[in-house]
């Protein structure tokens, strides 16, 4: 009989983000795949350093953003709203110098699976207030979450 509990990770590096489960478990089927890519990358773009004062934001321009995955500026919107409502980023608007505000996304952790579930009401809540702020928000829900509440 062998013993398979040793997972072999292969090199080990630096430069890497660590995606917790629980964003394809619990918050996929309701944020739907362009979000959870958009979270992903926002994740991946985060400031982790200790000491710095904008740590835990991501600030990369939209534009690199739509031109990297072929989003249009109406999409990100409908993803902000959708990251926003299930609280997984804050948007916080900085002056620039330049007339338009820098947008800088406070990109939170995910919730754990038991406390997910004891917010899922709440957050499904606020998912259906930004559907019903922006219609748009809708085409880009997880096809799960859109078949259950006929969206």
């Amino acid at each position: 009989m062998t013993d398979n509990t040793e997972i072999t990770y292969g090199r080990i590096r630096d430069g890497f983000t660590a995606v917790h489960h629980e964003i394809f478990d619990v918050y996929h089927p309701i944020i739907g795949d362009k979000a959870t890519l958009y979270y992903l990358y926002l994740l991946r773009k985060r400031n982790n350093k200790r000491d710095s004062p904008d740590k835990g934001r991501a600030w990369d321009g939209r534009i690199g953003v739509t031109d990297k995955f072929n989003f249009g500026r109406a999409t990100l919107v409908a993803l902000d709203a959708i990251l926003v409502a299930a609280g997984l980023v804050e948007i916080e608007y900085r002056p620039s110098g330049r007339g338009k505000p820098k947008i800088y996304y406070v990109v939170h952790e995910p919730l754990e699976k038991t406390e997910f579930c004891e917010k899922e009401t709440e957050i499904t809540g606020r998912v259906m207030e930004a559907v019903a702020s922006n219609r748009e928000v809708a085409n880009y829900l997880g096809k799960e979450f859109r078949k259950k509440y006929g969206l």
